[in-house]
């Protein structure tokens, strides 16, 4: 099964996938692995993200007279300080955790970021921490101490609501749904080259659906190179996969490039209202086809016709 049924809710659309998941796991010469990454060229680019913000920080409670205005002032630029960093790293620079399952019958990924699940609690425990040192602060040092901590005071008020968990990506490829890609043993990475279903609320107020069948790249990620060129020849060996090394880590996250080789699969997608999946089911036809031709969607016949017009204008 290439892709799975359109017209289906979201909780359908979970159980076929927990049912590819199963199917997956159950299947001949099953291999598991973790690893902690970005999709990103450089793997410690989010890190500089939390310098980008730190640098600035330090550098102000320095020139305010922070660090030399006592040891009140001084042990708040401190907690200030530190707190910024917390929340630079919980914002950027906390890596993404990949699981990764291959057997006979297919492979699965999730993808989550790495943020533990009872963060969501101790940040707000912490928010109100901070937001009650800030102002005994303020209280004690007085109104002079907001150049620097009144930052900080609206970011713990910010925080002191619940906030959602981290979703979880997850794609499940059947043998048939694997289609081609490229690796790189330098970034110890590859980028694979799938058939993808998504679905997702468009509109919650009133239940607008949309949902797509298209083609994606999968990033799969190794702790070790060796690990890499066995999966590597497993694709090649057991599913005729055509993996190519690539030596330029970089084109791998290149949208353009890595691309390039699916923009020749056409993709469908569609709205329609939860209430209705069970009409569009039994009457609605699937959605037209559709193409990418110079970053545009096309259905086969405006393509052809789109073709010939440039063409013409070259001859």
């Amino acid at each position: 099964m290439a892709y799975l049924p359109f017209y289906v809710t979201p909780e359908e659309f979970r159980e076929y996938q927990q049912q590819q998941e199963l199917e997956i796991k159950e299947g001949e010469n099953l291999i598991e692995w973790e690893a902690y990454n970005i999709e990103m060229p450089n793997r410690y680019t989010y890190h500089l993200f939390v310098l980008a913000v730190m640098i600035p920080a330090v550098i102000f409670t320095y020139f305010v007279g922070f660090w030399s205005g006592g040891v009140g002032k001084t042990i708040t630029s401190i907690f200030v300080i530190l707190f910024i960093y917390g929340i630079a790293h919980l914002t950027f620079s906390v890596d993404y955790h990949f699981t990764h399952s291959l057997s006979s019958k297919g492979f699965m990924l999730s993808r989550r970021r790495n943020m533990p699940k009872w963060m969501n609690k101790a940040v707000q425990v912490t928010a109100w921490c901070a937001a009650i040192f800030c102002i005994l602060m303020v209280g004690i040092a007085g109104p002079m101490i907001l150049a620097g901590a009144g930052g900080a005071i609206f970011l713990a008020f910010g925080m002191l609501k619940k906030q959602p968990d981290e979703p979880t990506d997850i794609i499940t490829a059947q043998p048939d749904d694997l289609l081609s890609g490229y690796y790189n043993t330098k970034r110890k990475v590859i980028a694979l080259h799938t058939k993808e279903d998504e679905i997702y609320f468009e509109n919650t107020s009133i239940g607008l659906l949309n949902r797509s069948q298209h083609r994606g790249v999968a990033y799969i990620f190794f702790s070790n190179k060796q690990q890499l060129i066995n999966i590597v020849e497993r694709f090649e060996k057991e599913f005729s996969i055509k993996l190519i090394e690539e030596p330029n880590h970089k084109l791998l996250f290149d949208l353009e490039f890595i691309y390039r080789d699916i923009e020749h699969l056409p993709s469908i997608s569609g709205t329609y209202l939860l209430s209705e999946t069970e009409n569009h089911k039994k009457n609605s036809p699937l959605p037209e086809e559709k193409y990418i031709f110079n970053n545009q969607w096309y259905t086969k016949q405006e393509l052809e016709a789109e073709k010939l017009k440039l063409a013409d204008n070259y001859n």
